[in-house]
């Protein structure tokens, strides 16, 4: 009887038993949102569960040397911390619409499925630039820059599968979620998290709420001893001034 679920980064497959309950709630007109890390792309009884809402995982970390598509700084560029492409419809449509800047990093790829059926509708949520880029595996790497016999091209980060109330988001990075991609993105990700969970949740779009800079806007006390306070808080450098006067001509 949840309303959506959860399934954040695991590190080992899940049990027949718990895929089998699983699909069974998805199958009712559950709610999941999940997010998987690069190096656990075969995890099998969770790729079933996937698969049959024709969702699968790409193997490998991408990596996008696009401009203005990864992050920086002054100790290098991380071309496996993306900045990616949101669809304009879908569960992130006003995400895109404000131009907020995500991070996906760490990232393996996500493509449709060899399922397909009347009502089930699969869609890319975040996307690459033309020129990412794909290690298929990590083992005997000696650089992660692009080599020949990369798969290059657009590579789907995160995706949604529909179907009747069902729905599904599973997003490629295993850090999506974390508090450091949040803070790279500067709140892009937990913007993200919010929308989604919303989507899920059917809830509606939180309204717009205007920034108050407390630096520039005075706070007024609406207490009846605000006129002490203030006479009190404008004698004090005075006393000080007498007494230290006083201090001097001992």
């Amino acid at each position: 009887d949840a309303l959506a679920l959860i399934v954040n980064a695991p590190t080992s497959d899940l049990t027949k038993e718990e895929s089998d309950k699983l699909l069974s709630y998805l199958k009712t007109g559950g709610r999941l949102l999940l997010t998987t890390a690069y190096d656990k792309t075969g995890l099998q009884n969770l790729s079933d569960v996937t698969a049959y809402y024709g969702l699968q995982a790409v193997s490998g970390l991408v990596q996008d040397p696009g401009k203005g598509r990864h992050y920086s700084d002054s100790n290098g560029t991380y071309n496996y911390y993306m900045k990616p492409i949101l669809a304009e419809t879908g569960a992130l449509e006003s995400l895109a619409q404000a131009g907020t800047t995500l991070c996906i990093a760490q990232s393996h790829a996500l493509t449709a499925g060899a399922i397909t059926r009347a009502g089930l509708t699969v869609q890319p949520l975040l996307t690459t630039s033309e020129e990412a880029y794909l290690k298929a595996t990590l083992e005997g790497v000696t650089t992660l820059d692009q080599e020949e016999g990369d798969a290059a091209g657009e590579f789907t980060l995160a995706m949604s599968a529909e179907e009747g109330d069902t729905r599904l988001i599973w997003i490629a990075s295993g850090v999506a979620l974390s508090d450091s991609a949040a803070q790279i993105s500067s709140g892009g990700n937990t913007a993200m998290f919010t929308a989604l969970m919303n989507y899920l949740a059917d809830l509606p779009e939180p309204a717009e709420q205007s920034a108050v800079n407390l630096m520039l806007t005075p706070l007024e006390s609406q207490s009846a001893a605000a006129p002490v306070v203030k006479a009190l808080l404008a004698a004090l450098p005075l006393f000080a001034l007498i007494i230290g006067l006083l201090a001097t001509r001992r």
